[in-house]
């Protein structure tokens, strides 16, 4: 039973393993459906943001019924099986808003960006992708730059991501218009940054600049 987000962790991790051995137009493809699932995902935020805040306004019950359904073989009594009852005619729901209720990640970046001061209008604290541009990409571009709309709607983003035991941090320039697409990546090839030659084709849209990786010492403590 795979998630959409399952999907797109595993494809990310073969890409990155086997990138040297895959052919450019097979990486080129499996690349684009990674950065379709990443679009759609991202879309989803209204919906996320709904289950957080029903986590929030009602954390005690959803933890209940939650934790009755995972201590299950316990003493049952007529107030346990009423909640199994719920839980099993909402699973989905119930297991959905204690997933994006319990982000860690999405409360660990919240901190972050405010240590760091920024404006509101720079990040994203999507509990799955929390995402985030630098003031001086705020200012270089706007909405007529690009394509399409695109996360944040800059040339630039950058994002963290849970991938296993690994946090990762993400750079890609977006769907800019192919002129100032061609001016970008030329300018970040005469900093010494590696851009592929397939990146200049007209067609491409997402190109992926840097990634680096750490290992948290706990995924349960937002302080770490």
């Amino acid at each position: 039973m795979l998630g959409y987000s399952d999907v797109l962790d595993n494809l990310n991790n073969l890409t990155e393993a086997n990138k040297v051995f895959m052919h450019p137009d097979v990486h080129s493809f499996i690349s684009y459906y990674i950065y379709i699932l990443e679009d759609q995902l991202v879309q989803n935020d209204e919906l996320n943001e709904m289950g957080m805040a029903l986590y929030k306004n009602h954390k005690e019950a959803v933890d209940l019924i939650s934790a009755v359904e995972k201590g299950k073989g316990g003493e049952e009594t007529s107030f346990t099986n009423e909640l199994n009852h719920i839980y099993s005619q909402y699973k989905e729901t119930i297991d959905f808003i204690v997933k994006v209720g319990n982000s860690f990640l999405r409360e660990a970046f919240i901190r972050f960006a405010r240590k760091l001061d920024w404006l509101e209008h720079l990040s994203t604290p999507y509990f799955r992708l929390p995402n985030f541009i630098e003031q001086t990409w705020d200012e270089l571009f706007d909405e007529n730059d690009l394509r399409k709309n695109w996360w944040m709607n800059k040339g630039l983003i950058a994002w963290f991501e849970q991938s296993n035991d690994r946090l990762k941090l993400k750079v890609e320039v977006v769907p800019l218009h192919l002129e100032n697409r061609v001016r970008l990546l030329q300018a970040l090839k005469a900093r010494r940054i590696d851009v592929k030659v397939l990146a200049f084709e007209e067609g491409r849209q997402y190109t992926r600049i840097y990634m680096d990786a750490d290992h948290p010492t706990s995924w349960e403590d937002v302080d770490s």
